[in-house]
């Protein structure tokens, strides 16, 4: 087990204090662009949801599209589910999950045992030849630690948080859960107080790749270059919807008032991708009032399946 102690950790504030700056820094301001954008805040948040979910499989070795994920979510029909597909599901709806309680939620009994029935998740891993593998013991263990810390600036101490999750992996493929931790324990802290923060986007976009036996140092680094690089793609993400909310909004403008085009707008903001069932399903459209609809956004939304069933549109 890793050594969390004070000295220990002051020691990697201290060697680390440029890039520790710099990544709260970026979170601070995605954070406030996020609250200060509205809308376009609103369709952030949701977005990135589906695009975490996506960003910690791959990380996990499993490739899932992002078009079938938004399709499953919103009932529709897709060429063919995968158990992987399922993953990725079940982790956007803890996201979706956490963002709506308390940041301490993601680590409570309610939050990883969910799935429980009447056996203990260790009794079951015992039949399955895990005799050495406690949940119960293991999560304690986790949260022991985590409440244990001593006082510690918070982008560290959710560091810390990540960290911990995968040395003592208290549940069987839960690794992911380490991305939502780090994302809890910002919120607890006050550094994200209008989203969850996407760590698995920056892990895709970073260098590091987490190797559990290299030093405590430098798997705090990567942390932290984790951090700024998932920061630096939301405030790109946010930049490249407020342009799109812009000029979609120039298109709606002259539109009678009781159009269902700002309603659309909004709709596309929210989704990476939608599809002409999850539109006419959530706005009550028929299939050509969608179509007509889609044709006044112009090229700004483009079909980005190139299929000929199960088509889908979104923003480039």
């Amino acid at each position: 087990m890793s050594d969390y102690s004070k000295s220990s950790l002051s020691n990697v504030a201290s060697q680390f204090a440029v890039q520790l700056e710099t990544a709260v820094n970026a979170v601070v301001r995605l954070d406030e662009q996020v609250v200060r954008l509205g809308r376009v805040g609103e369709g952030y948040r949701s977005r990135s949801d589906f695009q975490e979910a996506c960003a910690l499989r791959a990380i996990a070795g499993e490739l899932v599209p992002i078009d079938d994920l938004v399709l499953v979510d919103a009932g529709a029909p897709i060429r063919l589910s995968s158990i992987e597909l399922t993953r990725a599901r079940i982790i956007l709806q803890a996201r979706r999950s956490a963002g709506a309680d308390l940041p301490s939620w993601v680590w409570s009994d309610a939050a990883l045992f969910s799935e429980r029935v009447d056996v203990p998740r260790d009794e079951l891993l015992k039949a399955l030849g895990e005799v050495e593998w406690d949940e119960d013991e293991r999560a304690d263990q986790w949260r022991k630690l985590l409440a244990g810390l001593p006082p510690l600036p918070v982008m560290i101490r959710a560091a810390v948080a990540w960290d911990a999750w995968l040395q003592i992996d208290p549940l069987h493929g839960g690794a992911w859960r380490s991305a939502l931790m780090a994302a809890a324990v910002m919120r607890e802290g006050g550094l994200t107080l209008h989203h969850q923060f996407a760590l698995g986007i920056g892990a895709r976009r970073s260098r590091y790749r987490y190797d559990g036996r290299s030093p405590l140092v430098q798997r705090m680094g990567g942390f932290l270059d984790w951090v700024t690089q998932g920061a630096l793609a939301g405030q790109a993400e946010l930049k490249r919807l407020s342009l799109a909310h812009q000029v979609l909004g120039q298109v709606a403008k002259s539109k009678h008032v009781d159009s269902r085009l700002p309603a659309l707008i909004d709709l596309v903001l929210s989704r990476p991708l939608i599809s002409a069932e999850i539109a006419q399903r959530e706005l009550k459209l028929t299939s050509t009032g969608f179509r007509r609809l889609r044709e006044q956004l112009g090229t700004s939304v483009k079909e980005l399946s190139g299929r000929n069933r199960y088509q889908v549109w979104g923003i480039l």
